[in-house]
């Protein structure tokens, strides 16, 4: 019996986005994301990958000490 010990998981990835004013205390942008998960056993016979991309718009309320924004 093998224990769950002898996995390894791997998880890597990067999100970058550009804001662009549209009012005073409005913002709209574009994002662009790339994220990378792999999971291996002792040998390289048993693992798997999983690489994905992602582009979306996004929108947001800007006030002197914080913003929110929500993504789609």
């Amino acid at each position: 019996m093998e224990s769950p010990q002898t996995f390894k998981v791997n998880n890597t990835g990067l999100l970058a986005g550009f804001d662009m004013m549209t009012s005073s205390t409005a913002m709209a942008g574009v994002y662009v994301k790339q994220n990378k998960s792999s999971i291996s056993k002792r040998s390289n016979l048993h693992k798997g990958e999983v690489n994905s991309w992602g582009l979306g718009l996004y929108g947001g309320v800007v006030k002197e000490k914080y913003d929110v924004k929500g993504l789609s």
